[in-house]
């Protein structure tokens, strides 16, 4: 019945925040509470009931409401941790999707790491293909990923991914 949003304004007043199913802030906890140099959140996915994952410019970290305590969490597959994870995904197969900006991560429910997919080697693909900034599931087609060159579909069928974008050749 809560709501957990990231907010930034410069780095210095951002943070975050815990809303009502109404959108009322219950509370704000500003980035300087949780760790002085913290200047930015651009992932944030629920671990368990207050426990959370968030990708900040420190790495990956794990972060207890309970405890209001900070801590470094590697996830295992996860090639560099220098690149903030924008999106965190569980879909309907319960296999966990990261979108980052060096790629796509899956790991299915049976395994213990994440596989990477490399979405700049696709045709008219580049390396700004692999900036994911959003993962939708489509029941139809599979997962519909949202990069910095356009749109790309997973399909769970065949374990492949195609390009959707635009093409001005055409």
């Amino acid at each position: 019945g809560k709501i957990w949003v990231t907010t930034t304004d410069g780095g210095a007043d951002g943070g975050l925040n815990e809303l009502d199913a109404q959108g009322k802030l219950i509370q704000s906890i500003p980035f300087r509470e949780l760790t002085p140099s913290l200047a930015n959140i651009a992932g944030l996915s629920e671990l368990a009931p207050n426990e959370f994952i968030l990708s900040t410019n420190f790495g990956i970290m794990q972060y207890s409401v309970k405890t209001k305590k900070l801590k470094k969490i590697s996830i295992s597959g996860y090639t560099n941790e220098n690149y903030l994870i924008s999106c965190f995904l569980t879909d309907s197969r319960q296999n966990k999707w990261l979108g980052s900006n060096n790629g796509l991560y899956r790991k299915s429910s049976n395994s213990e790491t994440y596989k990477k997919y490399d979405l700049s080697k696709l045709e008219g693909a580049d390396a700004s293909s692999n900036e994911i900034t959003r993962i939708f599931e489509s029941p139809k087609q599979g997962l519909w990923l949202l990069t910095n060159n356009g749109l790309f579909l997973y399909k769970y069928d065949i374990d492949k991914i195609e390009r959707h974008g635009y093409d001005q050749a055409k």
